[in-house]
Order: structure tokens, then sequence, then C-alpha cells
């Protein structure tokens, strides 16, 4: 099967999806969101972001 030459910024994503997985594939459901939620408000604080953020138990 011939390799697909993808651009580089895809190529990224795609090892930035792969990394994200590894790291979070043994998380339950719950757990994941608590570290999604929880990286979006690191990120929303760096770029001095102004979002709510909903804490849903």
């Amino acid at each position: 099967m011939e390799k697909i030459n993808e651009p580089k910024l895809m190529r990224e994503l795609h090892e930035i999806r792969a990394e994200h997985y590894e790291e979070t594939k043994h998380m339950t459901s719950e757990e994941l969101t608590k570290s999604i939620n929880e990286e979006a408000r690191k990120i929303a604080e760096k770029h001095n972001l102004k979002f709510e953020f909903v804490n849903r138990h």
C-alpha cells in the first residue's frame, strides 16, 4: 500500500491525537471529561480568554 504524503500540519495533528489517545485510553468517561475540562481551563487562562465554564456533576 502506498503511503499518502500528507501535509506537515496534518501529520502533527495525527501524532497529537495518537498521543492523547494513549494518555487517556484507560480513563473512564468521567475522568476523560474532567481532564479535557481542566486542559481547556488552562488554555483559556493562558490566552486570557473569557469563557464561562459549567460544572456538572
